[in-house]
């Protein structure tokens, strides 16, 4: 039996993590929810309607991602034999106080609450220290003197339950991770650590909260994992798209706003041309991959890019979508740079829907190493389903959702052009 803490259950992944867990007898389950019996309630609901027969009743314990200091108590109360951490805090203009206590520190906590280190606290001080500088460095005047502390008192609790093999820690974070050159211009050097002038402070300035802190999670928490010789697996997913058979997929996901855009008819252009590429993987396979390295105890570590290398030039993966639809694509393109510039602008983001960190995510002249994913994946019989198909799928569910219809315009639904970024997990 192996037990297992989930932290973002409710999230576009994590649900279909569930999905492929929730209904095997050899896998006990404890969720981590902000709401554990209305969240609870609610998953269940949608396992049982997907089909999925529950081999035991949801287990659920609370917890905050903006309260690192509750990580202790959570991973002591779940015990669990794997940790799998989808949980991040998402929004473009992320400040960056608030991007370092929910996706560093408490990611980092959770990491040291698992390995029971009791030399935790002077390495937590460290990382609560380093948002404070941030916050200093890149606040504005409304939010000065504002800071945020980590209790350290709770964070190095021994897992007195391990007494065989270390547990596993299987963070997901994202494909931008492996892309060296864009690392290298926002200054972080090939140890994933900030190398240039000003530090992490002058990266979450350069990048965004968000997107800083998914890079600065991942250099402390390998750092971390080595310091504590924490079996550590690092996965990193493309751009979400839908479910292979059905296409589900929620309304934040980049897909869903530029289907709901293309269905309209108010994509005007497609941003960078043919030059440019959204990776894109199936919320399907990157599950059964996460459900695959929880059942195989053999995976005790290492980096593993999830991508599907048939991702098309960003005007074919616009015209797959629009053909999808029944709509016309654009023919026209917007130059990434003019359109950074652009969305700079004040009020032009607002308007135009998007912002100009979700244009980091478009890529070109990369040449990805999926390898390490591709030989687990075929150790285990898995393959990424057909990406026209999971197109195909896509924008059919988000048509069936009453895209083409003008609203009263939803919570989240893009003015002039579509969030082209991974957004949340």
């Amino acid at each position: 039996m192996t037990r297992v803490l989930l932290t973002g259950a409710t999230g576009q992944i994590g649900r279909w993590v569930l999905h492929e867990l929730a209904g095997r007898p050899d896998v006990e389950l404890v969720l981590a929810l902000r709401d554990p019996a209305r969240q609870c309630s609610e998953l269940a609901a949608w396992l049982a309607g997907h089909g999925v027969v529950l081999a035991r009743p949801l287990q659920a314990l609370a917890f905050d991602l903006d309260r690192p200091q509750g990580a202790a108590a959570l991973v002591q109360a779940a015990r669990p034999d794997v940790v799998v951490h989808l949980a991040a805090r998402f929004a473009w203009g992320l400040a960056p106080a608030d991007a370092q206590r929910a996706n560093v520190q408490t990611s980092v906590a959770l990491l040291r609450a698992l390995a029971g280190s009791r030399t935790s606290l002077d390495a937590v001080h460290e990382v609560a220290n380093q948002a404070e500088s941030v916050e200093a460095a890149t606040s504005d005047a409304d939010r000065a003197g504002h800071s945020d502390h980590v209790d350290t008192r709770s964070a190095g609790v021994a897992a007195p339950w391990q007494g065989g093999a270390p547990a596993r820690f299987i963070h997901v974070s994202g494909f931008m991770l492996q892309h060296r050159a864009h690392l290298r211009r926002l200054g972080i050097g090939e140890d994933g650590q900030a190398r240039g002038p000003g530090g992490w402070a002058a990266i979450y300035r350069r990048a965004g909260g968000y997107e800083a802190s998914k890079l600065h999670a991942h250099a402390e928490m390998t750092r971390t994992a080595r310091e504590l010789g924490q079996p550590l697996v690092v996965l990193h997913p493309a751009t979400v798209a839908g479910h292979s058979g059905h296409g589900e997929l929620p309304e934040h996901a980049a897909l869903h706003q530029l289907c709901r855009q293309l269905a309209r008819g108010r994509l005007g252009a497609i941003p960078g041309g043919a030059a440019y590429r959204l990776p894109l993987v199936a919320v399907d396979f990157v599950a059964r991959f996460i459900a695959g390295v929880v059942r195989d105890a053999a995976v005790q570590g290492g980096e593993y890019l999830l991508m599907d290398a048939a991702s098309p030039p960003l005007p074919q993966l616009v015209q797959h979508l629009a053909d999808a639809l029944g709509r016309p694509a654009p023919r026209r393109t917007l130059p990434i740079g003019l359109l950074r510039a652009l969305l700079r602008l004040p009020g032009v983001a607002a308007l135009a829907g998007t912002h100009p960190e979700s244009l980091d995510f478009l890529v070109r002249d990369v040449a990805f190493d999926t390898a390490a994913a591709d030989r687990l994946a075929a150790r285990w019989g898995l393959a990424h389903p057909p990406l026209e198909q999971v197109l195909r799928q896509t924008a059919g569910y988000v048509g069936r959702q009453g895209a083409c219809a003008e609203p009263g315009q939803r919570q989240g639904d893009t003015a002039g052009g579509p969030d082209l970024s991974t957004g949340p997990t």
